[in-house]
């Protein structure tokens, strides 16, 4: 497997989640002269793998994973060597007090003499400002620098398709991922990987826009790290993918930017995932640690993509319309404005819950037929409730004549043998 370099993000401390101002981006070896740094990233964005790499630079480097680090028998190989410890993740997951395994790897490095090092983590698992702080009493020279793994650039894609997964036209592939909106998937190692093998196995791409959804979600959500599934055994994708849902509906609903895992004073803009009554929370605290969501700033997370919020809050959505878990009326009354129609931020959300919906298609065909169309999925429409959709399209071409403009391919969707005699008879006319 060819190697490809990584660029990361340093994150300086107390950075204000307002400055909006981009951080620039640096090669990782930059901080080999560093007395002590933590990297962060997401499930499968190559925290290992960069690890491995540095330490096998000087001779003086040592790779030992967090689990073993703990072994006060395993630290006589540590003496008098920069330490990249590997996957403190890993040994938080599953325990009561996650502040435990993390002092334990305190205690060593003092044992050690307090040597150089790098600690990896997880974001989700990493508790910002608080284990920074920690930190810098075992560092050499009491700084800690927090750098953020950058995801894989479009050079770095290309480079794994062709070099890693023998794709002759790297450019196609990355070309169809984007048109069938699961670009996000391309800029994680891992979930680039299993994208390339699920499509292979299949033989081509999934053939809708939901099943093309759906193996996204899933891919995003699959666990590849043995600790994190054993400490975690009773989980499983679809109760997983349900509180995914559950959490996008809510933060989409309710016009928030994601959650934190803290009480938030900073940025109101952020959910307390512990302020949501539930008997998930189990299931809550671990969907937001995978692929399907990504860090905004320490101790808060958000979508690792709209459209995947947006399709997976539709679903969880249309199941409770379906099951009268919620009257229909009741969701779309938080979907719409003061003319009926389907706000702006929230027509993807509405496509896909008509696309899951059979009970919700004509109300939200009404509603908003340009957006069903756009946003969603009407591969799976009947005939009756695609001319519902042209006959209405017509309708508002007649009051707003800037609709005759809009260009978008899955307005093909709504030209089939059972929609002919429409056409005809609009071209005929």
């Amino acid at each position: 497997m060819k190697y490809v370099p990584r660029t990361c993000t340093e994150i300086p401390q107390g950075r204000n989640p307002e400055d909006k101002h981009p951080l620039p981006s640096h090669p990782l070896e930059n901080f080999r002269d560093s007395s002590a740094y933590v990297l962060l990233g997401s499930p499968g964005a190559g925290k290992t793998t960069e690890f491995k790499n540095e330490a096998r630079k000087k001779k003086e480097f040592h790779y030992i994973t967090a689990r073993n680090f703990t072994l006060d028998n395993l630290l006589g190989e540590c003496r008098d060597k920069t330490l990249f410890i590997d996957g403190l993740d890993e040994i938080r997951a599953g325990t009561l007090d996650q502040r435990t395994p993390f002092d334990k790897i305190r205690e060593n490095l003092t044992k050690l003499g307090r040597p150089r090092f790098r600690l990896s983590c997880r974001e989700a698992d990493w508790f910002g400002s608080n284990d920074r702080d920690h930190l810098k009493y075992v560092s050499p020279d009491g700084n800690i620098s927090v750098l953020r793994l950058d995801p894989l650039s479009d050079d770095n894609i290309i480079q794994i398709l062709r070099c890693n997964h023998n794709l002759d036209n790297p450019e196609s592939f990355i070309s169809s991922a984007h048109e069938r909106g699961i670009g996000a998937l391309l800029t994680n190692p891992q979930s680039l990987g299993m994208l390339v093998d699920a499509v292979a196995d299949e033989k081509e791409w999934p053939s809708t826009r939901i099943e093309t959804f759906e193996l996204a979600c899933q891919k995003l959500t699959e666990e590849h790290n043995q600790e994190h599934e054993i400490a975690n055994p009773f989980t499983n994708i679809p109760s997983l993918l349900n509180a995914a849902g559950k959490l996008c509906a809510i933060q989409l609903l309710t016009g928030h930017a994601g959650y934190a895992f803290t009480t938030n004073k900073i940025n109101r803009d952020y959910i307390n995932i512990k302020l949501i009554p539930s008997d998930e929370n189990r299931n809550f605290r671990h969907v937001l640690s995978t692929k399907l969501f990504e860090s905004a700033f320490e101790g808060h997370v958000i979508p690792t993509h709209r459209h995947i919020a947006e399709f997976l809050g539709g679903r969880y959505l249309a199941e409770l319309a379906e099951n009268k878990k919620v009257p229909l009326g009741r969701i779309l009354a938080l979907m719409t404005g003061y003319d009926d129609g389907v706000v702006a931020e929230l027509r993807g959300l509405s496509s896909w819950i008509a696309a899951h919906s059979r009970k919700s298609r004509r109300e939200i065909i009404r509603r908003d037929p340009l957006g069903t169309v756009i946003y969603g999925d009407i591969g799976s429409f009947s005939t009756e409730e695609k001319l519902q959709i042209l006959n209405c399209l017509r309708q508002e071409a007649k009051k707003n004549p800037w609709l005759s403009t809009v260009k978008d391919p899955h307005l093909a969707d709504l030209v089939s043998p059972d929609t002919e005699n429409f056409f005809r008879g609009v071209l005929t006319c």
